[in-house]
C-alpha cells in the first residue's frame, strides 16, 4: 500500500484551509493501488494462492480488508487487462489466418531403438 502524505495549509487572511489534491488513481473510487491488484491477481494466478489465504495473510500484516472488497478489486483489474487479451486474440487470429481453430502436428514420434536415425 502507498501512502501518501498533503501538506494541509491554514490561510491567516482568508480564514480557510487549502490541501494539495490527491494523486488520481486508475481505478476510481478504489483504495487498492494498482500494484496491491496486480499482486492480488499473480498471487492468484501463478501462485495458486486463493482469495481467502490472501486475506489472512493482509489480516496478519494489520491490513483490514473485507473479501468481497479483494474480489471486486480483482474483477476490476481483469476489466483493466480485457482490451489487452482482446488486442493478442486479434494478433493471433490474424497470424493463423482468421481461423480460430489452430493447425497442430498431431503426429506421434516412433519409440525406436538408440542408434537408429529417422529422417523426416
Amino acid at each position: 500500500m502507498l501512502i501518501y502524505r498533503r501538506p494541509v495549509v491554514r490561510h491567516k487572511r482568508d480564514h480557510s484551509v487549502s490541501e494539495v489534491a490527491a494523486p488520481s488513481n486508475v481505478l476510481e473510487g478504489c483504495v487498492g493501488d494498482v500494484s496491491v491488484i496486480a499482486g492480488l491477481m499473480v498471487d492468484k494466478a501463478v501462485y495458486h494462492l486463493p482469495l481467502y489465504r490472501q486475506h489472512q495473510r493482509l489480516l496478519d500484516s494489520g491490513i483490514r480488508v473485507s473479501r468481497s472488497t479483494l474480489l471486486n478489486w480483482i474483477n476490476k483489474g481483469i476489466e483493466l487487462l480485457r482490451p489487452l487479451y482482446q488486442a493478442q486474440w486479434r494478433y493471433i487470429l490474424q497470424r493463423v489466418g482468421l481461423h480460430p481453430a489452430f493447425q497442430v502436428e498431431e503426429l506421434t514420434p516412433r519409440v525406436c531403438k538408440p542408434n537408429l536415425r529417422i529422417i523426416f
